[in-house]
């Protein structure tokens, strides 16, 4: 993923979805369009503002969910964008990009009926509002933790070969490498490695 606000912007989102845009935005970049996280998780007071826009305050409707009926509000849904030569930032969507979105696992808000959102993608198998799912449920659904594979190698020594790389490459000088990763730490890890071996 080359654009920096939306590696930020992904960290803040659930692992699941993670994982899918980020495939999703590496299929994008190899066909030369540059995408970006315009929005990712969303605090309620900032869905209510966008709910309010084209209603009580000047603009266009946006969204028909005020705050906490959005799956932005739970952190598994996305918006995003195209990043123009001229630095614009283009909003369309077409279906042939969004295939590939859908083609990673995720759904795309250009195929709903009632209201077409054609930047929105989210995991899929949700219900249509938020506050009708528990937490309980999304977890059961989408578990936060990957499993690992510990048939091959231990959680260690994946850590020691991803910092031997990470130092190879200059993404770390190595300080304290025996100490465990956290997932932020490897999400961006991953994000660098993509990032230099892409260049």
């Amino acid at each position: 993923m080359k654009d920096k606000i939306s590696q930020d912007r992904l960290l803040k989102v659930h692992p699941v979805l993670q994982e899918r845009v980020t495939a999703f935005f590496a299929a994008l970049e190899k066909q030369g369009y540059t995408p970006r996280i315009v929005q990712g998780l969303r605090t309620i007071e900032e869905q209510n503002a966008l709910y309010a826009q084209g209603r009580t305050k000047p603009g266009k409707i946006v969204t028909n969910a005020k705050g906490g009926q959005s799956w932005h509000n739970r952190g598994v849904a996305i918006d995003i964008a195209f990043i123009k030569s001229d630095t614009s930032i283009d909003f369309e969507v077409p279906e042939h990009l969004a295939k590939l979105g859908e083609a990673v696992g995720l759904e795309w808000g250009g195929r709903w009926s009632s209201f077409q959102d054609k930047p929105h993608f989210q995991l899929p198998g949700l219900p249509s509002n938020p506050q009708n799912m528990s937490e309980a449920a999304l977890l059961s659904l989408y578990p936060k933790t990957m499993p690992i594979d510990t048939s091959a190698q231990t959680p260690s020594d994946i850590h020691k070969e991803a910092v031997a790389e990470a130092i190879k490459l200059g993404i770390t000088n190595g300080i304290n490498p025996h100490a465990p990763a956290t997932r932020e730490e490897v999400i961006h890890l991953i994000i660098n490695l993509y990032h230099i071996l892409n260049k």
